[in-house]
């Protein structure tokens, strides 16, 4: 997988793949559209990388959370409703890192691709106490990158939002 991921060998599917949804930290869902969302509910830790069971993607997870009081927590969830979409369920969980949280798309065949992101702030609500730190992030395609200092509260308005 890593000789993969550096690019010194093609990646393999069984059959490549033109399109993938991943739900994030989650159970795999099928939207309202049809769309399948794959299971993202691996447990990582500080330094992990995990393949789908399918080899379509990858996601792979950097940092340790020593002073959370709570131990290392790399998903988050909610149960709040998300505002802001139909598809609520899909917002309710999320991959965290403190460090590098990078996903990647195996053995897709070439070609040109549209992508698209969905996001929602679940873990620092405003205006209370969690919500006086802020998290900003880069978005990268291709060694790109597409979205810099990234603020999904400031996006959305608030969190809870999609």
């Amino acid at each position: 997988m890593l000789e993969c991921l550096q690019r010194k060998t093609k990646c393999r599917n069984k059959v490549p793949s033109t399109s993938f949804s991943i739900k994030c930290g989650g159970t795999a869902q099928k939207s309202a559209s049809g769309t399948e969302f794959d299971d993202d509910s691996e447990i990582l830790g500080a330094a992990s990388l995990y393949t789908s069971t399918d080899n379509q993607w990858a996601v792979s997870s950097t940092g340790n959370f020593i002073s959370n009081p709570n131990g290392n927590r790399y998903i988050a969830k909610t149960d709040s409703q998300i505002t802001g979409t139909l598809e609520s369920e899909l917002y309710m969980t999320a991959r965290i890192s403190l460090s590098s949280l990078r996903y990647y798309g195996l053995g897709l065949k070439n070609g040109k691709y549209s992508i698209e992101l969905h996001f929602a702030e679940i873990e620092m609500d405003s205006p209370s106490w969690k919500g006086l730190g802020r998290r900003i992030f880069d978005v990268y395609i291709q060694g790109e990158k597409v979205l810099q200092d990234f603020n999904i509260q400031k996006e959305t308005d608030g969190s809870k939002k999609a």
